[in-house]
């Protein structure tokens, strides 16, 4: 296994971690409804993210066949749909 890819991969899992963990905040203090419909898909996002860490840590434990290479495309996909969850929430709960 590519220890190095691995580590990269946990590196950009910690970093859509910390953004979840920042957005998440600011759609706490947005009003209830904008809140509901934003914190649902960032609900999506989280169980997402920490669903690939799971993953990745059984590829580096060697308890699965998952592919690291379809880890890395959950990631790439996890960053895409984390830049469009920043737009949402700059526009809707400003800086």
């Amino acid at each position: 296994m590519d220890n190095l890819k691995l580590e990269d991969l946990r590196s950009d899992l910690d970093a859509i971690r910390e953004d979840l963990d920042r957005l998440l905040a600011m759609a706490k203090t947005a009003g209830v409804g904008r809140r509901r419909r934003f914190g649902q898909y960032l609900e999506i996002l989280d169980r997402k993210q920490a669903d690939m860490h799971v993953a990745l840590d059984q590829v580096d434990d060697g308890e699965t066949d998952i592919d690291i290479d379809d880890i890395e495309a959950g990631v790439r996909d996890a960053w895409a749909r984390l830049a469009i969850a920043k737009r949402a929430a700059e526009a809707r709960f400003g800086p």
